[in-house]
């Protein structure tokens, strides 16, 4: 497959929707990190998992790790719900999904801190290719194994962004976030760490709800700065760019 204009410039289309047309650059840069954020049941997953399955279909090498849900769970929903043939990819070596134990990952992590070594300790996650793509899900489960040890966990979080920032591949990371407002976001390391955020909100007013997309920052280009509605259908993640959200 010959490589497509966005890539030639260094920058991968998201593949979800039209959220590309959110960013003058129509994706993110490679070498980036976006954070994908949100309360529970905004869509975190099937927005990321829809990115990482379009993207192997366009020909892209991609890394899911999960450090919660079972791989097969996740793969058979995927298929299931949006008629994705996530099993295809895997067999074509396009797509590959990871089960991390954050439990075991925070303890290997904090042994390596006690190391009087500095310079010899080792964090890499190993990786059995170089991705285009790679998606965290979620570092709220990884940050949660690292109760007490919030020093650690934001140092481990810095380099092993900064890791995976090297290998120039494009990185989804989830988060999640409890209910605000929209206009009071807290300030979480992730935020700050990361290239870029967007940021799912559920909207209620009265007795109606609404679901939202913001793009919140996005360090290699400009972005739109409006709400932008969504909602999820049995194709997955949709976006509605003209229509107008109530606040």
């Amino acid at each position: 497959m010959a490589p497509s204009k966005s890539k030639d410039r260094g920058v991968l289309p998201v593949r979800v929707s039209a959220v590309d047309e959110l960013f003058d650059k129509k994706g993110v840069e490679r070498g980036s990190t976006l954070l994908v954020s949100g309360g529970v049941g905004t869509g975190k997953s099937t927005f990321c998992m829809q990115s990482a399955y379009n993207s192997a279909v366009a020909g892209e090498k991609v890394i899911y790790i999960s450090f919660e849900e079972p791989i097969e769970k996740m793969q058979r929903h995927m298929e299931e719900n949006f008629g994705w043939k996530v099993s295809k990819m895997v067999e074509q070596k396009r797509m590959m999904f990871l089960q991390i134990d954050p439990l075991e990952l925070s303890e290997s992590v904090k042994k390596e801190f006690e190391k009087k070594d500095k310079e010899d300790m080792q964090f890499d996650i190993k990786l059995p290719f170089r991705p285009d793509r790679l998606v965290l899900d979620s570092i709220t489960v990884l940050s949660a194994a690292f109760a007490g040890g919030t020093n650690i966990y934001r140092m481990y979080l810095s380099y092993l962004l900064r890791t995976l920032e090297r290998a120039n591949s494009v990185n989804l990371v989830i988060s999640e976030t409890g209910e605000e407002r929209i206009d009071k976001g807290a300030a979480r390391v992730e935020a700050f760490i990361c290239d870029g955020e967007l940021r799912l909100h559920e909207i209620r007013k009265k007795d109606v709800k609404q679901n939202a997309l913001e793009i919140r920052k996005a360090r290699w280009t400009g972005h739109s700065k409006k709400l932008v509605p969504y909602r999820i259908t049995d194709k997955g993640f949709e976006i509605f760019r003209r229509a107008e959200v109530f606040v």
